[in-house]
């Protein structure tokens, strides 16, 4: 397998894909690469390197190709005149670590022993090409084994490990530092640590949900301070049920409630770096630096800087400002929004505009200048829904062809005009009592499994009655907030998923759908 990526190193995911398929005896390659069309001509030139015909084939294959300049990222030249925070902290690691080989039946038996070594509170391990690699108590180390270790403190500017090692036990050791140094944080030894004095109970669906205030930790590795990582912190909401079977819509809805609480209602990042920054007042005890280690008298630890990294902004049509001393401070520039396409039905001609409803209400789609005159006359709509549901969902159906005004946001947000003012075409809602409208049974089996499977079912069997009728129309399907708990579930033998099912219904017979919820 060769997995492309734009990422130094592969992510958690990718590894664990990569140490199964090794666990097969099968190879799998990480590329870091531009994209997927330079990695495939640089594989082809690895296959076929000796292969002049097959070369010429290619060469003559590419040279039919439109190609496109891309320029790479460049900084502009000027003095620094603005400046914007960043979640990240500069962080100095261990400098090296400690290493030592395992036996041949050591290594037969590493999962086991990987296992014990995680429950410890004192070390951190990872197995690299028959040794093992950690930070922490070389004490217990050698308790564990119960045998004489030789070990080796190997520099990090030294090691011969893949980026990706080296960097995962970085994090693990910096989060079991965190953890056992702060008796209010707990983690999940990997990279998500959350406060537990600061947590709310709800019960959704009779199933309790436990959620904590939290954060997700990563480290950087940074080119302009060598000597130096970054320490990244996002705000995370950890969350924990009381079932195993539990309902990702209840999840979504209380991460959506914290991250509006973090975001001081609904204005973009505007209470981020005050919660970053109180997390940080966490770590560091409300101290200027702050080191964290495993062991007393060990060497290796961490120490976690004061303030946030800045951007230094360079923008052309302001003035210069002073730098600001005693910051780390990356360069950037001030790029302005995107220009979108839309598509200016009196001129006949494209237009441009960033801001995607402002373009909407003065011109048209960007594709109805492709669209031949009279292959779409209107937008019509055929529903499913349950039983009972047609009043309210006709009543919610009938907004998109009205006025709304906008009620926060006025910087941004623009009014509403309607879906033919907005989209320049009718979008045609039938009558309550029309054919188009199709009621299914609820579910009412004993389990969740079957009532998911029942729910999914019924609503094919409604479709299939409507694309019987009329097939040029765009199906919409409801699901009110009390079917949540059918829409699909997981459990060791099966994941499944009502809208996923449906969707591949659909999907090869070109039956357009839209869920809402």
């Amino acid at each position: 397998m060769f997995w492309v990526g734009v990422d130094e190193c592969p992510r958690d995911k990718v590894c664990k894909l990569f140490e199964k398929i090794e666990s097969f005896d099968r190879k799998a390659f990480y590329i870091k690469g531009a994209g997927f069309d330079s990695v495939m001509l640089d594989l082809a030139d690895t296959l076929y390197g000796k292969d002049c015909e097959k070369k010429n084939e290619i060469n003559k294959l590419i040279s039919n190709i439109d190609t496109r300049i891309i320029k790479g990222f460049s900084m502009i030249d000027g003095k620094i005149n603005g400046f914007l925070s960043t979640n990240t902290f500069l962080l100095k690691c261990p400098d090296c670590y400690y290493q030592f080989e395992l036996t041949e039946a050591e290594r037969e038996n590493w999962k086991k022993i990987s296992l014990k070594l995680n429950e410890s509170n004192n070390i951190v391990a990872e197995s690299f090409k028959g040794c093992i690699v950690f930070l922490g108590d070389k004490v217990e180390m050698q308790h564990n084994f119960n045998r004489s270790l030789q070990f080796v403190t190997v520099p990090f500017d030294n090691t011969k490990m893949n980026q990706y090692t080296l960097f995962r036990l970085m994090r693990k050791s910096l989060i079991k530092a965190l953890v056992k140094q702060n008796d209010n944080i707990e983690s999940d030894g990997n990279k998500y640590i959350w406060d537990k004095t600061k947590n709310s109970q709800q019960r959704i669906n009779n199933i309790i949900y436990q959620s904590y205030d939290g954060i997700k930790i990563d480290i950087g590795f940074c080119s302009k301070y060598k000597s130096h990582n970054l320490l990244i912190i996002t705000p995370k909401c950890h969350i924990e049920c009381d079932k195993e079977t539990f309902d990702k819509n209840a999840i979504k809805g209380i991460n959506d409630a914290f991250f509006t609480r973090v975001n001081k209602n609904y204005k973009s990042n505007s209470g981020v770096y005050s919660y970053i920054t109180e997390w940080h007042s966490i770590l560091t005890k409300g101290q200027s630096v702050y080191k964290y280690c495993f062991a007393e008298n060990d060497e290796l630890n961490f120490t976690i800087g004061k303030q946030t990294a800045l951007i230094g902004l360079v923008n052309t049509s302001q003035k210069s400002l002073n730098t600001i001393n005693k910051r780390v401070i990356f360069n950037g520039i001030v790029n302005k929004d995107p220009l979108l396409a839309f598509y200016d039905k009196i001129k006949n001609q494209l237009s441009e505009d960033y801001h995607p409803m402002r373009g909407l209400i003065n011109s048209a789609p960007y594709e109805t200048m492709y669209a031949p005159s009279g292959i779409t006359e209107e937008i019509k709509l055929a529903i499913v829904l349950p039983k009972g549901e047609k009043q309210n969902f006709s009543h919610f159906l009938a907004q998109l062809n009205t006025k709304h005004e906008v009620l926060r946001n006025n910087a941004y947000m623009l009014p509403y005009n309607g879906f033919l003012n907005t989209y320049k075409l009718p979008l045609t809602i039938p009558p309550i009592n029309n054919a188009l409208w199709k009621e299914f049974n609820i579910p009412n089996k004993t389990s969740v499994e079957e009532n998911s499977r029942q729910l999914a079912d019924n609503i094919i069997l409604s479709i299939k009655d409507i694309i019987t009728n009329d097939s040029d129309c765009i199906i919409i399907i409801y699901i009110p907030k009390y079917l949540d708990k059918y829409e699909g579930f997981t459990n060791d033998m099966e994941c499944f998923d009502v809208h996923d099912y449906v969707k591949a219904f659909c999907i090869p017979k070109s039956i357009p759908t839209q869920f809402v919820r």
